[in-house]
């Protein structure tokens, strides 16, 4: 019996230590994860993509999270997804109706790429390599970040295991083109935890599936086991259930083929494997070489200059000299972006720049004192001619008078006679050798006799109701306000630069400067679209660039979101 009790006594306090120790060993595993995947939180930086302007300026166009690559040393690489530091189409647009830049020519727009170090303080940043299919990009920074720690990552691909437990990491919402853009911290980052679901393949690229509920905020940011450890890239969320990251391995494939240092979760160090050194026998300790000093590249002026160029109007200059500054602002924008660059090829590029600028021509032609004078010239003579002729019409009614009164007997004081009936002239047609020699050399066109409307012709011109002019003017409605435009020309063009265009519309900025013309040949009218920002639309239907649609009575006409009806 007391060897039953002394038994039952060793059980009981068996089963009391483990029961003690056991939650014990829990809470400490747990605390050391959350403490990882929480230290983890100093690597995740915001990335955004700004516009700069004329007055070095910059606003933020779109954003997103990234985080840091590199080792003990310091970091000055990051992983982020393709499509943040990317300018999307929707962007595209609003940022245009929002600055008035034409942001379709990325050469003539100085775009950054910045990455967020405290609030408005931030590093520039340029794309080392990317791929679109994957949506991740490596950028270099132009400065080694020192206070932030570089996150460990493990590519093992055996060590994802279904249900192991996995965290997101990212900023609270999505950083869009809006008034106040938000600047994030590291003690802004969201942690969200799920689960691992499965791997698997789409379109043969390695993906993680798991249950930790991503945002638009996430893209780009890690995706972490519970050692603190990078497994994945956060990139496409399907449904409210499950989310979808990029298998890191994709990514240090890259990583590893570019030479590009990284922390290793599993061996401690960066891959970029070097040949090892042989020891030396006897020596006491190694001693390591200084680390290289990276170059601080002053691009300033780069930035400001290709800015300042990019806004100017080149329309106004020769095609030759213009082709050359777009060719010397296309190689300053890769300069500007490229993470290899040295300061000799930044000043060369501001060199290159400056001297195309230099040699910009205007187009040759007759100056605006020379037309304003001309056309001061051709308003005496058409004066001159209206006096002359109502003079010579005067006396010809004079002596017509004169003998009707005296030799017709059917003439009656107070009535016309038959042989002074006034001529009437179709606008349509042309004038007789008789009247246009009464005009003044055929310089006056007579359009629309009965509303008085005259077009002035200098030497070699033609009137606009020759045969290639419509027979019977088309009018285009204005939805938004119900306006008539009458189109009587052969060529006639829309937009907003009012001295490019037959019609203008200023009230409107998503309409290009030149949009889009009417053409009258054959009889009928077709449409184009002079390769606007916003596109040009028929029914419905997408005008292609340069090509002709046809127009029919009725057609409803959208420029960008102006709207018109066709009528003819």
């Amino acid at each position: 019996m007391k060897i039953r009790k002394k038994i039952a006594g060793l059980m009981a306090m068996m089963l009391l230590a483990v029961a003690t120790v056991m939650p014990v060993q829990a809470s400490q595993v747990s605390t050391a994860g959350s403490e990882a995947v929480n230290d983890a939180r100093n690597g995740v930086l915001q990335v955004n993509l700004a516009y700069v302007d004329q007055n070095s300026q910059s606003h933020v166009l779109q954003g997103g999270t990234g985080f840091l690559i590199g080792d003990e040393t310091g970091a000055e690489y990051m992983i982020t997804n393709a499509h943040v530091v990317n300018l999307r189409d929707d962007v595209r647009s609003a940022a245009g109706e929002a600055f008035g830049v034409d942001f379709s020519n990325a050469n003539n727009v100085n775009l950054q790429i910045q990455v967020v170090v405290k609030r408005d303080v931030f590093i520039n940043a340029s794309i080392v390599n990317q791929s679109e299919d994957m949506d991740f990009a490596i950028l270099k920074l132009e400065q080694t970040i020192y206070d932030r720690s570089p996150l460990s990552i493990d590519d093992n691909d055996a060590d994802l295991v279904e249900t192991m437990p996995v965290y997101a990491l990212g900023f609270p919402s999505a950083i869009e083109l809006v008034e106040d853009t938000p600047f994030y911290v590291s003690s802004d980052v969201n942690i969200i935890n799920g689960i691992v679901s499965t791997k698997t393949s789409i379109d043969g690229i390695k993906y993680i599936r798991h249950s930790a509920t991503m945002t638009e905020g996430n893209s780009g940011g890690p995706l972490l086991n519970s050692d603190g450890a990078v497994v994945g890239v956060n990139t496409l969320g399907v449904d409210d259930t499950y989310f979808y990251s990029l298998q890191i391995s994709e990514v240090t494939a890259i990583l590893n083929a570019l030479g590009i240092n990284y922390t290793s979760a599993e061996e401690g160090s960066a891959p970029a494997e070097q040949p090892a050194a042989e020891a030396t026998p006897g020596a006491a300790e190694t001693v390591l070489p200084e680390p290289a000093q990276t170059e601080q590249l002053d691009k300033t002026a780069l930035s400001s200059l290709i800015s300042e160029v990019g806004a100017m109007d080149l329309s106004k200059y020769d095609k030759t000299s213009s082709d050359a500054l777009n060719s010397a602002l296309a190689d300053g924008q890769l300069a500007l972006n490229n993470a290899s660059a040295s300061q000799e090829d930044i000043d060369a590029a501001v060199a290159a720049i400056n001297t195309a600028k230099d040699g910009l021509v205007e187009k040759s032609g007759i100056s605006m004192p020379l037309i304003l004078a001309i056309a001061a010239v051709i308003v005496i003579i058409v004066i001159v001619v209206i006096v002359a002729s109502s003079k010579k019409k005067g006396k010809t009614a004079a002596r017509e008078s004169a003998p009707a009164m005296s030799g017709n007997p059917g003439y009656a004081a107070g009535q016309p006679s038959r042989s002074t009936a006034p001529m009437s002239h179709s606008a349509s047609q042309p004038l007789s050798h008789s009247a246009s020699g009464m005009a003044g050399s055929g310089q006056t066109s007579v359009l629309n006799e009965g509303s008085g409307e005259t077009s002035i012709l200098g030497s070699g011109e033609t009137s606009i109701l020759g045969a290639e002019a419509p027979a019977v003017a088309a009018t285009l409605v204005r939805t938004k306000n119900g306006e008539q435009i009458q189109i009587r020309k052969q060529i006639f063009k829309v937009g907003k630069e009012r001295v490019k265009v037959d019609y203008c519309i200023s009230d409107n900025n998503t309409i290009s400067r030149t949009h889009a013309q009417i053409t009258y040949k054959n009889g009928e009218y077709y449409i184009t679209d002079l390769k606007s920002t916003n596109y040009t639309y028929v029914n419905g239907n997408k005008v292609a660039a340069d090509q002709e649609m046809k127009l029919r009575n009725g057609d409803k006409i959208k420029l960008s979101d102006e709207e018109f009806e066709f009528r003819c």
